[in-house]
């Protein structure tokens, strides 16, 4: 009978080969977070009352596939990532945006803070924060997307 150091030895010997063997076959089977997605570069800006918004979350909610989210950097602009991929997958989107509070939006412009009511949690009019009342839809086609979103009051 083998000493369970040599039975140790001989699991390592079958263990590390089997293992790499099941790494290459889900490599080359496509078992990738994007496994299976055409991703189309999307980007854009986003405004709101006509001033570009920073520091805003915003998703793009499919019907059916996988959510599409990007956030925007001191001159409203953003680039889409789906499952940590650049891009989003062609399709229909409703789209929600969020800036969490007054305080967090901190390369919002004055004008927009100004504006917005102190009692307000988020800048941004509620209807934006919810895939069920949002107004914002895009069609994302096979081609390179340049969107434009214009939050309104």
């Amino acid at each position: 009978m083998a000493t369970l150091t040599e039975q140790l030895a001989f699991s390592r010997t079958l263990f590390i080969p089997s293992v790499a063997v099941g790494m290459m076959i889900l490599l080359a089977s496509g078992c990738s977070p994007s496994s299976g997605l055409k991703l189309v570069h999307a980007s854009g800006v986003i405004t709101l009352r006509g001033i570009p918004l920073a520091d805003a979350e915003i998703h793009f909610c499919p019907a059916t596939g996988p959510l599409a989210a990007a956030q925007s950097d001191a001159n409203g602009r953003f680039d889409l990532m789906t499952n940590g991929h650049r891009g989003a997958v062609p399709g229909s989107y409703r789209v929600t945006v969020m800036v969490r509070s007054q305080a967090d939006a901190t390369a919002v412009s004055r004008e927009i803070q100004r504006v917005a009511s102190p009692s307000q949690k988020s800048i941004i009019p509620k209807r934006y924060r919810s895939e069920r009342t949002t107004s914002l839809t895009v069609e994302i086609s096979d081609g390179k997307e340049e969107i434009s979103l214009h939050l309104l009051d």
